[in-house]
């Protein structure tokens, strides 16, 4: 039997000495995203709370929708006009209609979905959207 050469041997000492557990590691995803990790258990809350009294729930829900989807939000509200314009009027009147019907419905969660969008930059800057996120990596030309 030969014995194999020493490059070809593993090498001990990188390996750390003890492995992280599964729930040790949840716990260091939850410390390093603490505000998210904040907003996550009140989201859960708030879906246990719809269930027993659906404005305020939804409000709750809403809220944390708007605060973490407000720059998608305004996105959509700037290009509504190219969509009246390429699908035609009547699209947008469905589509409207369905927006108040649902805010009607669900008036707890359209109320804090509104009031989470437009409190966002109180709670810190806005979250850039995957166009401004390419943008922000696209080299800058210099004159």
């Amino acid at each position: 039997m030969t014995v194999p050469p020493e490059e070809h041997k593993p090498n001990l000492k990188d390996e750390p000495e003890t492995k992280p557990t599964f729930l040790g590691g949840i716990i260091n995803l939850f410390k390093g995203n603490f505000l998210d990790t904040i907003a996550y258990i009140i989201l859960a809350l708030s879906l246990i709370y719809t269930c027993f009294n659906s404005f305020n729930g939804g409000l709750i829900a809403g809220f944390i929708m708007g605060l973490y989807f407000s720059s998608y939000v305004f996105k959509i509200v700037r290009q509504f006009r190219e969509f009246l314009i390429t699908d035609g009027i009547f699209k947008g009147f469905v589509l409207i209609a369905a927006l108040v019907a649902f805010m009607i419905a669900a008036s707890g969660l359209a109320l804090g979905l509104f009031l989470g969008t437009f409190m966002r930059p109180i709670f810190g800057h806005a979250q850039k959207t995957g166009e401004e996120e390419s943008k922000k990596d696209e080299p800058t030309k210099n004159p």
